[in-house]
């Protein structure tokens, strides 16, 4: 322990937690686990986020990862549409293999059949050159028919392939397609020139940014015992850019390559009160997730290690223990210990 003045009048002293997956026992997630203290630790003011270590084994496409869509077909003067999903295996996939594995998933699907009429070819593919994916969708002749995708949840890998928003639909979207799931009839005669423009396709439509599914942007660390008041996190609601308070302990910024040791000690400490109020740290649970807020999955999960700072403050100032330490700690910087050569 070290001790120091950090507010006039106060003596903070720091006390660690060294944090190993070979010594923790694991109830079912390797990525959410709780510690508990034999010891609790009293009178605590803030506690951080000193180091972490794993792997990079991140999956660059999460379990259950979705991609929706809708299909259109015209027919006279009425519009149908239908909505379409598939959800992606788990894994780490280079750009073709990726596009493959979607095509194989949406074979599996079945036959797609918008009110009738025949169904049109999908294809998913990517441009080892470009690092762009392209999507072929192409209506048998004499059938006016459709392709858009949707936009909504964190789980959409959309934007990892490289798509913008603006070339799909959105949950902003004046018409409700989020619960266009089954055939319906929606009542618009021209939706491709109304003023909310829904673009719609077919042919081959190229994503306009390069894909980025290569690697992992990073994981967020959760403490859900802290308090929220300390960190904030950006979300779109109703249209407007908002940020709600969250239990983020860190986020850890994936700068190494595949299966390189991620290693992450910053230089300026996040401080975060506790979330109780006899500020005693009785047990803690912590949560690896990754850059969508969801769980990592154990396949994922290698050996971790991190280190919790813990600021506590010193009450009773004028005990002899207090003293004795607070003498320790002058004498050892008057005294400072140098290695002879």
């Amino acid at each position: 322990m070290n001790y120091y003045n950090d507010e006039a009048d106060s003596t903070f002293y720091n006390k660690y937690i060294h944090i190993s997956s070979r010594h923790i026992d694991f109830a079912s997630s390797k990525s959410e686990f709780q510690v508990n203290l034999i010891q609790p630790i009293k009178n605590v003011s803030e506690v951080a986020l000193k180091s972490f270590s794993m792997p990079n084994t991140q999956f660059n496409i999460g379990h259950n990862q979705r991609i929706q869509w809708f299909e259109s077909y015209d027919v006279g003067t009425t519009v149908y549409y239908q909505g379409f999903e598939i959800l992606l295996n788990g894994g780490y996939y280079s750009g073709a293999d990726l596009a493959t594995h979607i095509n194989s998933r949406i074979a599996l699907l079945g036959t797609r059949i918008v009110h009738g009429g025949t169904q049109a070819a999908l294809q998913f593919s990517y441009d080892a050159a470009t690092f762009k994916f392209t999507i072929s969708y192409n209506p048998v002749t004499g059938e006016n028919k459709r392709f858009a995708l949707y936009f909504a949840t964190d789980d959409h890998i959309n934007y990892s392939l490289g798509f913008d928003k603006s070339q799909g639909v959105q949950e902003t979207h004046n018409r409700d397609f989020q619960v266009v799931w089954t055939d319906q009839v929606v009542e618009s005669l021209d939706p491709y020139s109304s003023t909310d423009v829904i673009p719609f396709f077919n042919g081959d439509e190229v994503a306009r940014n390069v894909a980025t599914i290569d690697n992992m942007k990073g994981l967020f660390i959760n403490c859900p015992d802290l308090s929220i008041s300390s960190s904030y996190e950006t979300h779109i609601r109703h249209s407007t850019n908002q940020a709600q308070q969250t239990h983020i302990l860190e986020w850890i910024p994936n700068t190494v390559s595949r299966l390189v040791y991620l290693h992450y000690e910053p230089a300026n400490l996040s401080w975060h009160k506790l979330d109780n109020t006899d500020n005693t740290l009785n047990q803690f649970k912590i949560q690896i997730l990754n850059y969508h807020g969801k769980q990592i999955s154990n396949d994922e999960v290698q050996d971790f290690s991190m280190i919790l700072i813990v600021k506590c403050k010193e009450v009773n100032e004028n005990s002899l223990e207090t003293r004795e330490r607070q003498y320790a700690s002058a004498y050892a910087k008057a005294h400072p210990t140098t290695r002879l050569n």
